[in-house]
């Protein structure tokens, strides 16, 4: 059965559903909820929410497939979102504003359909692209909305990301991302033919690039002369310190004492300045030995890199499950890296202006 000429507001939809598919349909505000097929022809969409099969009822009916499909042909989509499991998910001839898409499927299709402002996240197995342009949010589709509801929407912004996680292969045919996020990590091992692919407007956030971008080439020999810097603070007043005790011991004068690596940890203060200090001193060493410590095992991971492209292997990316535990490294590392800048700074300036003794006056 199919539902023609309608406009359906604030409606929820659950399986099993009376109609198939609908044609010439406007859903305002509508929430599905499929574990079946349905067909869109020339429908219209304004904030509706397609959920598919959860993570829990896929569990409890282990023994059964997943059949829900969704079917889009020529239709208009603003403000919708995909979530849970889903059997396939067509677009055809189709205009995608401001979709946020968190789904599962076995098969995501898009023939001749553009996507605008939207955020692409989830994972597929199979991934069919054709004739298909993902770019930046560039206006409501004409005719969606009532003018008191555009003017809601007018200054909104939308971010346009695709990151989708493809499990098995992807076809990319006559594709343009314009002015987009864009994860190449699964376009470039998992689309063979990319000789139609344009990424060439798009801003890449592959974390691998990131990651050798930042410690290789320019940025290891930074990341080194930076971990030297940070030492030679530690060096001058180690030397000072030894310097100026050897000079009194010769002396034959009594003093008080203290081990090195306490006067280097704690600053020799007293109160809570020596916290402070030892603080500040076991941050910068933790952070310079990760550094240098992450910075290797990346140098390794690219020299495996190296090996399997001239071993002529057609994927040598290491894959981000490979790359988790740097990437969050990472992460914590760029968080800290001005307060250690600073505080080394501070570190060498304190190092210069230890004073010592030049001559022993009678």
């Amino acid at each position: 059965m199919k539902l023609e000429n309608k406009v359906i507001t604030n409606k929820k939809f659950s399986s099993p559903l009376e109609e198939s598919g609908f044609a010439e349909t406007k859903f305002v505000d509508c929430i599905f909820e499929l574990s079946d097929h349905l067909t869109f022809y020339d429908c219209s969409f304004v904030g509706v929410v397609f959920i598919g099969i959860s993570e829990k009822t896929d569990r409890m009916s282990a023994n059964s497939k997943i059949n829900n499909t969704l079917n889009f042909n020529g239709c208009r989509l603003f403000l919708v979102e995909f979530s849970e499991k889903f059997k396939q998910i067509n677009m055809n001839n189709s205009l995608v504003a401001g979709l946020t898409d968190l789904s599962i499927s076995e098969d995501y299709d898009c023939h001749n359909s553009t996507f605008e402002g939207s955020t692409v996240l989830g994972e597929c197995r199979n991934l069919s692209l054709s004739g298909f342009s993902f770019t930046e949010f560039i206006g409501v589709p004409e005719g969606l909305l009532t003018e008191e509801r555009m003017s809601s929407y007018k200054r909104s912004s939308f971010d346009s990301r695709w990151n989708k996680v493809v499990g098995f292969g992807a076809i990319c045919k006559s594709s343009v991302f314009k002015k987009a996020k864009v994860n190449t990590y699964y376009l470039t091992t998992k689309c063979f033919d990319k000789s139609s692919l344009d990424l060439s407007g798009a801003k890449l956030i592959d974390d691998w690039a990131r990651l050798r971008k930042e410690y290789s080439g320019l940025s290891l020999f930074i990341i080194f002369l930076l971990t030297v810097i940070f030492f030679l603070p530690f060096i001058f007043k180690s030397g000072a310190l030894v310097l100026s005790t050897t000079l009194i011991n010769k002396t034959g004068l009594h003093f008080a004492s203290s081990p090195l690596w306490k006067v280097l940890l704690f600053g020799d203060s007293d109160g809570y300045l020596k916290y402070f200090y030892f603080f500040t001193n076991s941050l910068l060493i933790i952070y310079n030995i990760s550094r240098l410590m992450l910075t290797i095992s990346l140098s390794r991971i690219m020299e495996e890199e190296k090996f399997l492209s001239d071993a002529s292997y057609q994927i040598v990316l290491p894959s981000p499950e490979k790359l988790f535990l740097y990437l969050k490294l990472d992460s914590y590392l760029r968080k800290l890296f001005y307060a250690t800048i600073l505080i080394s700074f501070w570190r060498i300036l304190e190092a210069f202006n230890v004073s010592v003794i030049t001559r022993i006056g009678l």
